[in-house]
């Protein structure tokens, strides 16, 4: 629960919120034709900055400084938690301000009070998934499903990014793009320094194989295990285009922590220099069998916690199989061919200690006769 305190001086920081709107909409009245959303985002960001300069604000950040949170609280993760919340957009009238209050409460509350966990949402595009394959696909902690406008929008709580955030936001015009686009959609909860609200992400201190987040990268091992086939019929003789990726949207509930930009993905260009849309596009590829998905989920989870095989198969096959299934290949076969070098190689060289990767590389090296250099 939040101290009187606390609960006093955020009351006083909402209520200058709305004092703001008013005086603002006096000097900057709707003008017929616009909007009404058009018009509060061209004021929130002003309001934002008075606020920010308010002795309301600085009240409401000295009244979180307090060792009960066991959290240090800056001025910006108070700032941050008003635009991600949603308070710039909701204080705008003065209607339903209790029961505006009392939502922005409780989700200050809900930030302060968790567990010291951050929920982390992964967005990437599959522009290669069929849009003809039956959809949502459900597997827990990630699933395959497509968004129409609105529901992208409210996902990514893109407002915000496109008022507060414009570099992190996606533009009206890829969102209209991205409509009906299959999605790979993937969860999990990062645990958050005990000293900081700041998002520590998941991507932090460990190492992608393939500059993806790790929980990205474990869904796409089990996605690019089901038996895919060119939704078009091909010639025998098949050059594997690789499956492109879009782009990577990151989403955290620690509404303390600024959003992060989309990080770009491996995917074909499909506009040309003025902006038409190209005719081909990527290949897409058709699966019968993709509600396994949960099966594979079930037995490849096994498989990590398996004292046997918890190390080999997450850290070594798995990576190798997914940069094979999305870079270009030479001819087919190399997502199929890749598993059984590793196997081979490993059954040969590797081995379970601290420093194997390192040790497998230097031996083939020495094979290949090879210096540190060229390693």
């Amino acid at each position: 629960m939040l101290s009187e305190a606390v609960t006093a001086a955020f009351e006083k920081c909402l209520d200058r919120i709305s004092e703001e709107y008013k005086n603002l909409q006096q000097q900057v009245p709707l003008h017929p034709g616009v909007a009404l959303d058009t018009w509060i985002d061209s004021l929130a960001s002003v309001v934002a900055a008075r606020i920010e300069a308010s002795p309301e604000f600085g009240q409401l950040v000295d009244a979180l400084k307090v060792d009960e949170y066991r959290a240090i609280i800056f001025s910006f993760h108070v700032a941050c938690f008003l635009k991600l919340s949603g308070a710039y957009f909701d204080l705008h009238a003065a209607c339903c301000q209790p029961d505006i209050h009392k939502k922005l409460t409780g989700l200050l509350d809900e930030n302060l009070s968790r567990p010291r966990t951050a929920h982390t949402r992964y967005l990437i595009r599959l522009p290669w998934v069929s849009a003809n394959i039956r959809l949502p696909v459900e597997a827990g902690w990630f699933r395959l499903r497509t968004f129409e406008a609105s529901e992208l929008e409210e996902r990514i709580n893109n407002r915000a990014r496109r008022v507060f955030f414009p570099h992190t936001a996606l533009d009206p015009a890829t969102i209209d793009r991205l409509t009906h686009a299959v999605w790979l959609e993937v969860e999990e909860d990062n645990v958050l320094p005990l000293d900081t609200l700041i998002h520590l992400s998941a991507r932090d201190g460990k190492v992608s194989f393939s500059g993806l987040p790790p929980a990205v990268e474990r869904a796409l091992g089990r996605l690019v295990l089901l038996n895919w086939y060119p939704e078009v019929e091909e010639v025998e003789e098949y050059w594997w285009p690789g499956f492109p990726l879009g782009p990577v949207i990151e989403v955290s509930d620690n509404l303390f922590d600024w959003p992060t930009p989309p990080t770009p993905g491996v995917l074909p260009d499909l506009f040309d220099e003025e902006g038409c849309v190209v005719e081909e596009g990527p290949e897409r590829f058709m699966c019968e069998d993709v509600t396994a998905l949960a099966d594979y989920d079930h037995k490849l989870s096994a498989l990590e916690k398996h004292e046997e095989t918890k190390g080999f198969l997450p850290e070594r096959v798995l990576p190798y199989l997914i940069k094979a299934a999305t870079l270009d290949a030479e001819r087919a076969g190399k997502v199929d061919q890749v598993v059984n070098h590793v196997l081979a190689l490993d059954a040969l060289l590797g081995d379970s200690e601290p420093g194997s990767a390192r040790r497998l590389r230097t031996r083939l090296g020495t094979l290949l006769g090879l210096d540190e250099g060229q390693l």
